[in-house]
């Protein structure tokens, strides 16, 4: 464990940076909409976009890493995002959407190319942990985010914090240049006599799908993203809506929810997988998303605040930490050599069910649906999602 630790470091605070600068625009766009002439409503087509952009860039990311290295890969990701978010501060709209172009592309490569470098430093039982460690930075960018970007709209304006995110982007980028030389020691030069593949979108991808394995996890990747999305997305406003809570109150219960699920993922992949199979583990993640969602559409004004915010608690639980339980167990069934683009293949299903499943939600209550209903639909797909994984799970056993 000791050695990777430094490069589990280093990529926790890449992650962090770019989960931070994708969650910096939709905090200011309140105030920059009436800069950029834009209707604020666009903030959802922007999240859209985004995660289309990640959908189709991650399967690249294996590729690209193995061509030019996990720290060179790293250092584009970060420069793409970095420019998304600075290059908003021009409060031109086409540049609006060329943003989140941008910002898709680094959040969708970044896990991949973060993989080629864990799986090669991390010994294989440490896999669990160490991707559930590194994806922290996910939440505790979003978390920073939310912490210091109001804080410097406040200070410099919005066009400011723009800047001051996309430098701090491109400032990580350059200081982690000095680490390819020990990082991507493996990578192979030209001269080596093998052929380098060429990044691909379909290749990835097929390779996944004609994994049995690998093909059930990226498809309940999808289902398990997607309502970890609609969770985040939608849990405040109903809480406040049908709970009749205070918005700070609910900002307070959703903060519970990521706290709470950073530490049962880290907690569950370094104690619970001793006793339990990963896959197994993941199947029951899914069940307990769809009792929560079941449980979540039974909320009223006259649940107590201290039992929201207990349940709060157990939802982030279930519905915060499968990530590094999914990236381990792909990495473990990805073909020698192929654990970036598999990871990269995998993630873009999780990532569609994250661009796709909010919308259809939305979809649901702008059309006359309710709240309920679409949480009891996302119970079952979670539901259906955690047997699949379970009996495959059994099977692959026997």
């Amino acid at each position: 464990m000791r050695n990777v630790l430094f490069p589990l470091g280093t990529l926790l605070l890449v992650q962090t940076l770019i989960s931070l600068a994708v969650g910096t625009v939709p905090l200011y766009a309140v105030v920059a909409a009436p800069d950029m002439d834009i209707d604020v409503g666009m903030i959802g087509f922007f999240t859209a976009i985004t995660y289309l952009t990640s959908t189709i860039a991650s399967p690249y990311g294996g590729g690209v890493a193995e061509r030019i290295g996990g720290v060179r890969g790293s250092q584009l990701c970060l420069f793409v995002t970095g420019a998304g978010v600075a290059m908003t501060a021009f409060a031109w709209s086409p540049l609006f959407v060329v943003s989140a172009i941008f910002l898709g592309a680094g959040l969708g490569q970044a896990t991949p190319t973060s993989s080629h470098i864990l799986v090669r430093k991390a010994p294989s039982h440490l896999l669990p942990l160490v991707f559930s460690i590194r994806m922290t930075g996910v939440p505790g960018g979003n978390l920073l985010a939310g912490l210091s970007v109001p804080g410097l709209v406040i200070l410099i304006g919005w066009r400011g914090t723009a800047v001051v995110v996309g430098a701090l982007c491109l400032g990580l980028m350059a200081s982690i240049h000095p680490l390819k030389a020990k990082l991507d020691s493996e990578l192979l030069s030209n001269s080596s006599g093998r052929k380098m593949e060429r990044p691909s979108f379909w290749v990835p991808i097929t390779m996944v799908l004609k994994s049995a394995p690998l093909r059930i996890l990226s498809l309940v990747s999808f289902l398990y993203c997607g309502a970890q999305l609609v969770l985040t997305t939608y849990m405040a406003i109903y809480f406040v809506k049908v709970g009749q809570i205070s918005l700070v109150d609910a900002g307070l219960a959703v903060s519970v929810a990521y706290g709470v699920g950073v530490c049962v993922r880290i907690l569950v992949t370094a104690v619970v997988v001793r006793w339990i199979r990963p896959v197994i583990i993941f199947g029951l993640l899914g069940c307990g998303i769809a009792l929560c969602c079941a449980v979540l559409s039974r909320l009223n004004e006259h649940w107590p605040y201290g039992a929201l915010l207990v349940f709060s608690g157990v939802m982030g639980a279930f519905a915060m930490s499968w990530n590094g339980l999914f990236l381990a167990e792909v990495a473990s069934h990805a073909p020698k050599g192929k654990e970036a683009v598999a990871t990269g293949a995998a993630l873009s299903f999780a990532y569609l069910g994250a661009m796709t499943m909010p919308v259809l939600f939305g979809l649901n209550l702008s059309t006359g649906g309710s709240f309920q209903s679409g949480f009891l639909a996302m119970a079952m797909l979670a539901l259906v999602g955690g047997v699949i994984v379970l009996i495959h799970g059994a099977r692959e056993k026997r």
